[in-house]
């Protein structure tokens, strides 16, 4: 299965509510869920929710240059 593939399928999963009687069915839940998603699915969703807290589109990310410098503020 190519790349291309792997995103379309990926983007094709329904969101479900499930109720779950404990938190340890939960935690079963949850381990299920992490050791069936791929680990560049898992990538792609920690940087798609980071993206979203921050407020940027890849759209946007994707005209910003690269940066050829740190700067390092400091809170005072």
């Amino acid at each position: 299965m190519s790349l291309k593939e792997q995103i379309s399928t990926s983007t094709q999963k329904k969101n479900r509510i499930t109720i779950l009687d404990s938190f340890e069915q939960m935690n079963e839940s949850d381990i299920q869920e992490m050791a069936a998603t791929s680990p560049y699915e898992r990538i792609k969703n920690t940087v798609d929710l980071t993206l979203r807290a921050y407020g940027v589109t890849r759209a946007q990310l994707s005209k910003r240059g690269r940066a050829t410098r740190v700067e390092i503020t400091r809170n005072e």
